[in-house]
């Protein structure tokens, strides 16, 4: 759905929607609250499963660093299960108090306990196999009350799960967001047919991402997407430890954005219902917070943003979509209007775009793009040019020396700038500032050139992570392309090459929220487990083998996962074989390029919740 079309999601939340239900407790109360962990014997039973879910109990996605299952319990969490607030070495009883740690321990009871009922209660016609230890407490001990999401924060944990004694089930992070990622993968441990149990215990997993940059594009402004999806889309996010939403706010089909210094720029929306106020604004970069995803805000510039809707005057006559760099008044507005954003987007990253100036605008005669010809059309820049012996060739280059001298110092952010096709007036990288980060849009040979240039990089290489439709030649985007490239890998990155590589994301552009889940997933979730596990060159067996199979167990737990995603409310789409959008009916378990099917009945379907 590219153009001016407005996916009309109404009415539009209140924007204190994410704000969390804190529970303002002592540490008293909350101990008493959670109660003593008592083990007890009750009969366990499984529901009923397709013949073929030999992977029903399978790892979690992405796979932890160290995972280990043993066969001696099976545990279950009752209805009355809490988390504890661990008090010996190394735990620091205030991180319980953090107003990220107590909507999750809200947010993964709920999930953990999920259709839990009675433990003695076995529905008639079910068989009684094995003693259950229930589990009614799992301590937490996390090393700082630190809530400050930074781009380096410490995602490890630990936790070894069992129900041996009230005390042996613990989490272990460093900080409140590496909990976040524990108690996913606790939660993911869960069976998706017998609620609140997990088979195979004690378990015992130790882990850590092997990059710090694991994230998604999204652009609302092709289609808007209404606030109140930002939470869903968040929580698909936190299931896979993506942990970076890079949203392209402004494109040339729509700008809704509201200003308050700059209010006629929101005239550029596709309906005055269709914005993005400031209080929408700081609730969804909360929300995102809240699962350990950074919101980083894109404005393109100096082409591609929408500034023509509100602000003409700041454009060029002869292509509109573009920034007039000729003119101070462009820097002023740029340093006012980003220093507001500044105050919302809280992220020390932002993101400026740089890509495909004037490449929307077509020379009347043969259709070819105006590109950086832009300027020599227009009356004003072109007699600027002429008057500073300037060519429009290195109009680009004068523009981001300036933005990068005089604008981002005083807005106090690291500029991120795509990079990729320099032909389409991509930034000259070379140029640059070293500390700003590059995003590799096209071939990967662009990161070795900015990694070899000292830049940091984001690699969103069309055709391994643009999701459909818009994927490379390479089939980008979908399973399993997306799976079958670390950057490092690609880049054969050495260990001083290594430090500039941030890891790499995802791109989805235009799909509405009636589509995404479908069009976004199974590819991000390739991604993600990628960028958090790392190369996969020496793994025993191979991940693909010598006929060109994907190993059966990365296929089980993608499938496992896919349902897992549609009970907490995220309904994943599949590919056909043949490449066309095949819905929520079927996934892929074959080969590259030479799909097999496994039904959807594989899932408890009368458990999956409806689409939001």
């Amino acid at each position: 759905n590219i153009g001016r079309s407005f996916t009309q999601w109404f009415p539009l939340p209140h924007p204190t929607m994410f704000a969390p239900r804190v529970i303002l407790v002592s540490l008293a109360v909350t101990a008493l609250a959670c109660g003593t962990s008592a083990r007890q014997q009750q009969p366990a039973r499984r529901m009923s499963s397709p013949p073929y879910a030999n992977y029903t109990e399978a790892a979690p996605w992405p796979l932890p660093k160290t995972f280990t299952r043993h066969d001696t319990r099976t545990i279950k969490f009752g209805p009355g299960f809490a988390f504890r607030c661990g008090s010996g070495k190394g735990c620091l009883l205030a991180a319980c108090q953090t107003v990220v740690l107590t909507a999750a321990f809200e947010r993964y009871r709920a999930v953990l306990t999920s259709r839990v009922e009675p433990a003695s209660t076995v529905p008639q016609g079910e068989s009684v196999d094995v003693a259950v230890d229930m589990v009614d407490t799992i301590e937490v001990c996390v090393a700082s009350d630190d809530e400050v999401l930074t781009p380096d924060v410490d995602e490890s944990y630990s936790f070894t799960l069992s129900g041996a004694t009230p005390s042996s089930s613990v989490i272990r992070a460093q900080s409140v967001f590496g909990a976040l990622r524990g108690f996913e993968t606790l939660a993911q441990l869960v069976s998706i047919y017998t609620p609140g149990t997990v088979f195979n215990t004690p378990v015992e997993v130790s882990d850590h991402p092997e990059y710090s940059y694991r994230g998604m594009m999204i652009d609302p402004a092709i289609t808007y997407l209404p606030p109140s999806f930002f939470e869903h889309l968040f929580d698909g996010m936190s299931m896979n430890h993506m942990n970076v939403l890079h949203v392209h706010w402004t494109d040339i089909a729509s700008f809704p954005i509201v200003s308050e210094a700059f209010p006629a720029l929101s005239k550029g929306a596709y309906d005055p219902a269709a914005v993005y106020t400031a209080d929408m604004l700081r609730s969804i970069v909360e929300g995102g917070r809240l699962r350990g995803i950074r919101v980083i805000a894109e404005w393109d510039m100096p082409g591609h943003g929408g500034w023509f809707y509100g602000m003409p005057e700041l454009c060029l006559t002869s292509c509109p979509s573009v920034l007039d760099v000729t003119s101070d008044a462009v820097y002023e507005f740029l340093t006012a209007f980003l220093t507001e954003m500044a105050q919302i987007f809280v992220d020390p990253v932002m993101m400026l775009g740089g890509d495909e100036v004037g490449l929307d605008t077509r020379d009347p005669v043969t259709g070819a793009p105006l590109l950086l010809t832009c300027f020599d059309l227009d009356p004003k820049a072109s007699a600027w040019l002429k008057s500073h012996d300037m060519l429009s060739a290195n109009v680009t280059a004068y523009f981001w020396k300036r933005v990068t001298t005089e604008v981002v110092p005083k807005v106090n952010r690291t500029a991120m700038v795509w990079f990729g096709m320099p032909s389409t007036g991509d930034p000259p990288l070379a140029q640059l500032p070293a500390s700003t980060i590059a995003n590799v849009w096209g071939a990967a040979e662009w990161a070795n050139y900015s990694i070899h240039n000292g830049h940091p990089t984001v690699l969103s290489v069309d055709s391994w992570w643009y999701l459909p439709p818009y994927g490379g030649s390479g089939g980008g985007g979908a399973w399993p392309e997306a799976y079958l490239h670390d950057p490092c890998d690609e880049l054969a990155c050495d260990t001083e090459t290594r430090k500039f590589v941030l890891g790499g994301s995802v791109a989805e552009w235009g799909s509405s929220a009636a589509n995404f889940d479908g069009v976004v997933w199974p590819g991000a979730m390739a991604a993600a487990e990628r960028l958090w596990v790392g190369s996969f060159r020496n793994e025993q067996p191979p991940v693909v083998d010598s006929h060109g199979h994907i190993r059966r167990d990365i296929l089980d737990r993608l499938a496992v996962h896919s349902c897992r995603m549609a009970l907490r409310g995220v309904h994943v789409g599949f590919y056909t074989g043949t490449g066309s959008l095949g819905g929520t009916t079927h996934w892929p378990v074959g080969k590259p390029g030479d799909f097999d099917f496994v039904p959807r009945a594989a899932c408890p379907s009368d458990w999956i919740t409806p689409s939001p």
